[in-house]
């Protein structure tokens, strides 16, 4: 089970609740979902960053980071290639 993760100001993928609820207070307008595989999570993190929030183009994303680097919160400037 993974958790997609994602605000205005970044996102991440997570194997841990307690991580992901850990991360709350440093991501503007927090959004959180429960996902089967990591694919899926990186996918939803992509989705919201360049649809919902529209913070950042789809090819300017390291999704190879956000795909591997679990359990951390990135900020936009961190995973901008």
């Amino acid at each position: 089970m993974y958790y997609g993760v994602y605000g205005k100001n970044g996102g991440g993928v997570y194997y841990s609740w307690s991580k992901v609820l850990g991360s709350k207070p440093y991501v503007k307008s927090f959004r959180a979902k429960k996902i089967q595989t990591r694919d899926e999570a990186v996918e939803y993190v992509i989705d919201g960053l360049v649809t919902e929030y529209a913070v950042i183009k789809e090819n300017q994303l390291d999704t190879e980071r956000l795909a591997t680097g679990l359990n951390f919160f990135y900020y936009l400037q961190s995973i901008r290639l």
